[in-house]
């Protein structure tokens, strides 16, 4: 950017000094397919969308998760069983698989905020308030995840 002031032939006096002031409001904004403005990158444009749709995915794993779960625990016929289990064993659900289940609502949780985050980004070119959900939401994933690893590591 350059910007610059041409005085005509004879108008200012030598020697004077001019000065000028102003103020730039730069906004750069990309398109997407449907004509749209967006702040995100071409390569971010379609990032809330399949965050969306993989928390989708995780939430009906959660849901399938659970359920499979409770109907162990209640002495119902589980969802799907192991195919090397024989006819007489029946699967066994542990303090571990409660935790998993937490853990896999907080992956849950975080690709949504992640989703919501990109979203707002795009549509304000920010978004402080998401991110800071979604960061903390993804500390505490990871604290947990951490966790359980370590739970299933030490037997």
């Amino acid at each position: 950017l350059l910007f610059q002031l041409c005085p005509r032939q004879g108008e200012i006096p030598f020697g004077l000094e001019i000065r000028s002031s102003f103020e730039l409001d730069l906004v750069l904004k990309n398109y997407d397919s449907f004509g749209n403005a967006s702040y995100l990158t071409a390569g971010e444009m379609p990032l809330p969308g399949m965050y969306l749709y993989f928390s989708i995915s995780y939430a009906l794993c959660f849901v399938l998760w659970a359920t499979n779960i409770r109907n162990i625990r209640q002495g119902k016929e589980p969802i799907w069983v192991s195919k090397d289990a024989g006819p007489s064993s029946r699967p066994v659900v542990h303090a571990i698989h409660h935790l998993m289940t937490i853990l896999l609502g907080l992956k849950t949780v975080t690709v949504f905020f992640e989703a919501a985050r990109y979203h707002y980004i795009r549509m304000n070119g920010h978004a402080e308030f998401w991110s800071a959900i979604y960061f903390t939401m993804s500390f505490i994933k990871g604290t947990f995840m951490f966790t359980v690893i370590l739970l299933i590591g030490s037997g």
